[in-house]
Parts: C-alpha cells; sequence; structure tokens
C-alpha cells in the first residue's frame, strides 16, 4: 500500500524550545541598521548553521510564497481557468476551491 506522512519538523518542541532559547537578533540579522523595508535577513542563525552543507544559491536565496515557490498557484490557476472561473474575477481560484469543497460535502460558514 501507498501513503503519505506529513512532517512538520518545525513544529517538534524540542525544535520550538531550542527556537525560543535563541535570541531574536540570531534569528533576523539586521542589514544597514535597519529592520524594516526589508533590510533584514530571515533565518539568519539557520542559514549560518547550514552554511557549508547547502549551495551558497541556495541557503542565502530569497524567500518566497509556498504557493508561488512550489508552482501550486500557477496550477491552481489553470485549474480555475479551465473549469470556467474567469483569471479577471476577484479571488477566483479561492471560488474554484469553494466549489470543489462543496461538490465534496463540505459546507462553510460566512462569519
Amino acid at each position: 500500500a501507498n501513503s503519505v506522512e506529513l512532517r512538520v519538523p518545525f513544529l517538534d518542541k524540542e525544535v520550538i524550545k531550542t527556537g525560543l532559547a535563541i535570541r531574536p537578533e540570531l534569528k533576523v540579522l539586521k542589514k544597514d541598521g535597519y529592520y524594516e523595508d526589508g533590510y533584514y535577513e530571515r533565518k539568519y542563525i539557520l542559514r549560518k548553521a547550514a552554511k557549508g552543507l547547502i549551495p551558497p544559491e541556495i541557503l542565502w536565496k530569497e524567500k518566497k510564497a509556498m504557493q508561488y515557490g512550489t508552482g501550486v498557484q500557477k496550477v491552481l490557476d489553470r485549474l480555475a481557468r479551465d473549469s470556467g472561473f474567469s483569471k479577471k474575477q476577484e479571488s477566483h481560484i479561492e471560488k474554484y476551491l469553494m466549489q470543489i469543497a462543496s461538490e465534496k460535502g463540505f459546507e462553510f460558514v460566512n462569519n
């Protein structure tokens, strides 16, 4: 039998305790003395720990939202358009996903 196992290492209790014990200035490094307007390096201590283990072009790569970095956004956009949802419609992907969920029997309550 085949299966998929979800693993979330950053939610491990020991990882969380270690992360909370690290000083904030080691997690986010100031660039040019600023934290705002993108002048900082996220996950600095993790990147520094991985230096020499991971190629620099990956190690220091700018962060992208998961849906863009993995290509999921493009696939969802294409599926929504193939199902008749126009890209010009506001939230066309969300509407497409809601339709699918509704067809599968999920109910939603608007707050």
